[in-house]
């Protein structure tokens, strides 16, 4: 009984509920600015219930506060806070360390999944797209984590469908730097391809 509860060699097996499923992964993979996310949070939007994961407390509460406005009850649960609305919610908007796996969802969101490869923290990534018991589970970011999103995919026994996107501005080297006063910056600016590039010296 205890060499099986350690052996790690399988760690999909570590999820019931989601091997119980036959999900489908969608994966959203494009450069910054490429209307990946959004489509996927089109999908959550639109589900019955579901759970957005992100990688930063900013990035939860700006899914947290969209889907508010757009007149979806959703919760927000991240390592510092969790504010449920009023008569509960099917929704809920964490950062990905925060998710729970025991409640199945139409849609789950994974955002900046080229993260699974993180030295320190691709574990929540990896036990994202393992265990989240959605029927569709749309991971978002770039094309470098393909490869080892199919392994983990094929080692659940999903479906995975790749969705390809192309940056929808073109990315313009500005010329000459900021100086580091981030106060030059203009509307337009503000995707960190952008920052960077224009507050280098």
């Amino acid at each position: 009984m205890l060499s099986t509860a350690m052996d790690l060699r399988r760690p999909e097996e570590a999820y019931p509920a989601a091997r119980a499923m036959r999900r489908t992964i969608h994966a959203h993979l494009g450069p910054t600015n490429s209307g990946k996310t959004h489509a996927a949070i089109e999908a959550l939007r639109a589900a019955k219930s579901g759970v957005y994961c992100g990688p930063l407390r900013l990035l939860a509460w700006e899914i947290h506060d969209q889907l508010s406005s757009a007149g979806v009850p959703c919760e927000l649960r991240t390592g510092q806070e969790v504010r449920t609305p009023e008569g509960g919610s099917e929704h809920t908007s964490c950062t990905v360390e925060m998710v729970s796996l025991r409640r199945a969802v139409e849609v789950g969101v994974v955002d900046e999944i080229q993260m699974l490869s993180h030295p320190e923290r691709g574990w929540a990534w990896s036990r994202a797209v393992f265990g989240l018991p959605a029927q569709a589970l749309h991971v978002c970011g770039s094309d470098d984590a393909l490869p080892l999103l199919e392994a983990l995919v094929e080692a659940c026994d999903d479906a995975l469908v790749v969705h390809r996107y192309e940056r929808l501005t073109p990315l313009e080297l500005a010329s000459r730097s900021l100086g580091g006063d981030l106060s030059k910056v203009r509307p337009g600016d503000s995707n960190c391809d952008s920052i960077a590039i224009l507050i280098g010296s």
